[in-house]
Parts: structure tokens; C-alpha cells; sequence
């Protein structure tokens, strides 16, 4: 795992064995506010969205029309999951614990 810090928040940055790449995004206190991920394969998404996983699943068996994305927008929580031809993209944020000053768009 590496970090890089801002004067807002700290990006630690994990490699899984597959190739797969995970940012999360912590504040100064240490609350996770946001992550994403890219690589040939879907990393645990019930470890890594821990207490809002369960709104991602419901978003998903929502959803209509693409079974290759998922998003979801919601008041606690904003999600996209997309299947690729060789992998999976995705981020998640939630809008409450962002620090002042940081958007989801400012984050990579």
C-alpha cells in the first residue's frame, strides 16, 4: 500500500495480486469518505463499501436496462460500478463525510 497526502485528505493506494488498483480517500480524522477501482476483476465491494453495501446491492437489482453499470445517487451515498470488456471501473463517495473544500471530480 502507498499514501499521498493533501493538505485535505490522504489517497492510500492498494495493488491486489490480479493487477486490480483500490484508492481510498480518508480524511484527516481517518473516515473513510470515498474510494474507487480499476483492474480485470471486482474487488470484495461488501468489504470495501462496508455499511452502504447493502444500498448497492438494492441499487442494482433496480436498475434496468445495463447489466454492465450500476449507478446510484442518492443523499448518503453516490455509486458507479461498470463492467468492461477486460474489468471493472468504479467509485463511490458519500457526500457528508467529503472534506470542505473536496469533490468527488478532485479526487484521482
Amino acid at each position: 500500500m502507498t499514501t499521498a497526502s493533501t493538505s485535505r485528505f490522504q489517497r492510500h493506494e492498494i495493488a491486489a495480486e490480479d493487477g486490480t488498483m483500490v484508492h481510498e480517500y480518508t480524511s484527516a480524522d481517518g473516515t473513510v469518505f470515498a474510494v474507487d477501482f480499476a483492474g480485470p476483476s471486482l474487488p470484495d465491494l461488501k468489504t470495501l463499501l462496508a455499511t452502504h453495501y447493502d444500498d448497492y446491492v438494492a441499487a442494482a437489482k433496480r436498475q434496468r436496462g445495463s447489466h454492465h453499470a450500476v449507478n446510484f445517487t442518492s443523499a448518503g451515498l453516490v455509486i458507479s460500478v461498470v463492467r468492461l470488456p477486460r474489468g471493472f471501473v468504479g467509485a463511490s463517495h458519500v457526500p457528508a463525510l467529503m472534506p470542505a473544500g473536496v469533490t468527488a471530480g478532485g479526487l484521482g
